[in-house]
Parts: C-alpha cells; structure tokens; sequence
C-alpha cells in the first residue's frame, strides 16, 4: 500500500523484479531505515522493515527516505517551528535530529510542515516514558507533531519538485499552493482543504460525510464573530476503515468566479487576514496526540497541517491568519467528531 502512494502520488513508478540494477530491496533487519536517496555506491539498496515497523505510516516514511526525503526536523529552518530537547532523547539516538545546511537540503519552497510522515512525534526515542523529545513553536501544533498516517501533501509536493519538476509544461496556473500533477499535467494537484481543476474550490470531505450539506462549505468572514458548531461521523462508537472529515474555508471575500481574473491568496484584499478561536474541541474520543479525532485550524498556508485541538479543550488564544484564507478541519477515525469554533475579519 505504500509503494503504491508514493506512486499514485508522484511520477516515480515501481517495478518488481529480482535483477534489475539500481533497486530498491526490502528486507526485515533489526529496526527500520533506509538511506536518504539514491546510493552512489550499491546497486542494490536496502530498505529495513523490522519487528514493529509494518505499519502503512512508517514504511511510507523509509521509502520517502529513499526518494531523498530527510527528516522533516532535519530541515535547516526547523528552529523556527520546533524545538528539540536533547537532554530527553537517548545518547543513541541524537544523531538522528542533527539539522541539515541549505547546500545539502533543498526545501523547494515548501512551508515546514510539522505534520508530515517524516516528522518525529512529540516523544520519539525518549529516555523516559512521557518525556517531550519535540516542542512545535506556536499555539495547538504540538498535537500536530507527525500526525498523519500517510505521507502529507507537503512531502508529496517536495518529492514531486525534486523528482518530476519536468514532467508538465509550466502552463497551467494552480491556486492555494497548488501545482501541476504530474500524473494529469491538466489538473492541478491540491492541499487537502481545495479541489477542482486549479484548486479553487473547498474540498467537500471524505468517508461517510463527505459531499452533504452538512460538510463544510465556503464561507465570507464579516468584521464581528461568527460562530459554528460542526461535526463529522455518524455514530458514538463506529471506527472507520479510513478518515472521515470535511472542511470549512473561510475567506476575506467570496470565491473567484469567471470572469474575473486569478487572484494568488495572498493579493486581494490586500492586507486583510482573518482571525479564529476555538471554543471547544472534539472530545467524545481521547487519544494521545489528537490520533482518532479533532479539529485542525490551518492559519499559515494550506500546504501544511494546521494546529491540532481534541480532548474538549478550548485555546482562549486567537489565532490570526498569514493568508486571507482560513481553514477548519474536522476529523474522526472513530465516533462522531464535534467543536465550536468562532471566525471573523481582523480589524483594521
């Protein structure tokens, strides 16, 4: 399943075969890794999946590993998002958070993404249980801290930049951080949030409430506070085979209609941005780290997860977008998902 989005999701395809050379080989070693791209000196390289490493969100990420992918926390900006606190993490292990220069790890313009597959979680390698290894800067991105069970659209669209950047003419125009796919160079590969050709469109969820009136929207923020109650799944106790969840974009303005002219989120109106609080997440589900449901609240740019609420907590922080786009993502793996959340235009 695994090679299989990697290779759904990029130009790279995968053959099997037992002769080829260069090749990837799969083997069960002690622990799981891979080198960082592809070896210039063994024609056969390998990829460990041990005891404990089987399932779909660690093997995603030793193959992107192989497809030059290092640790997200490697990333020479990565101390402008997190923190790593090295006197919790196992002398053995240290060398695995070690930050990469910008000669050796070209980020292509992509936003940090303290959700993505190749992120450590909060606690990873540990000396002591419940000890933070991982502190994410800014309010509600520490549930965030590699919180996707596949790989996100930020490595995806970092392993499509460095791998397939020729196979689409530069003709088509994406919005919302969208760009060409290279499996379909005439659509336009979106954020998770935005769908249609070009990714100007809301997306209208996944799972069991995906396309109903109910599941999300676009909506157009006024100068005073708008609140919602929202909510995904369909009963208390269901686990789902796969997410469920749906999305509420809030904008400055309405959506860009023919014929009006392609307008980048970061143009008009100029200056204005919005504001977001949370008044209650979801909690009719508690897991650690946010992973059976909750509420993601995207302020930055929508090629990377936004910050993370469940368990019934509420953030009296407001939180203040970059963009004027603001995006609410409502999730569930199990039982229903609900929270209050409050929008408005930041005053000027």
């Amino acid at each position: 399943a695994s090679l299989s989005f990697w290779q759904s999701q990029t130009c790279v395809n995968f053959v099997e075969s037992k002769t080829n050379t260069p090749r990837l080989r799969f083997i069960k070693a002690s622990g799981c890794w891979s080198l960082v791209g592809k070896s210039s000196v063994v024609t056969v390289q390998d990829i460990s999946i041990g005891a404990g490493c089987e399932t779909p969100r660690t093997i995603s990420h030793e193959i992107g590993h192989a497809l030059g992918l290092f640790h997200h926390q490697a990333r020479p900006d990565r101390d402008q998002y997190v923190t790593i606190v090295a006197d919790n993490i196992k002398s053995q292990y240290l060398d695995q958070y070690n930050k990469q220069r910008s000669s050796t790890c070209n980020t292509y313009g992509v936003g940090y993404d303290v959700g993505s597959v190749m992120h450590y979680k909060q606690r990873e390698f540990a000396k002591a249980s419940g000890l933070i290894t991982v502190l994410a800067k800014g309010s509600g991105y520490q549930n965030s801290l590699a919180s996707n069970r596949w790989p996100s659209f930020a490595d995806v669209k970092i392993v499509n930049s460095h791998l397939c950047s020729a196979s689409c003419p530069s003709n088509l125009t994406c919005e919302n951080y969208g760009y060409p796919d290279p499996k379909n160079c005439q659509q336009c590969k979106c954020p998770s949030s935005f769908s249609g050709r070009t990714c100007g469109r809301w997306h209208p969820g996944n799972g069991m409430n995906a396309w109903k009136p109910s599941c999300g929207g676009e909506f157009v923020a006024a100068p005073t506070w708008t609140g919602m109650n929202i909510s995904v799944g369909v009963d208390s106790s269901t686990v789902y085979n796969d997410i469920s969840n749906c999305f509420w974009v809030i904008r400055v303005r309405p959506p860009r209609l023919p014929p009006f002219p392609l307008l980048s989120p970061s143009q008009a109106p100029p200056g204005r941005t919005l504001d977001s609080w949370v008044t209650r997440a979801p909690s009719s589900v508690c897991t650690d780290a946010c992973e059976a449901q909750g509420l993601r609240v995207t302020v930055t740019t929508p090629e990377t997860t936004g910050a993370t609420y469940c368990c019934g907590t509420a953030d009296p922080r407001q939180l203040t977008t970059i963009t004027n786009i603001l995006v609410f993502e409502l999730y569930s793996f199990q039982g229903i998902s609900d929270a209050w959340v409050f929008y408005r235009l930041t005053p000027q």
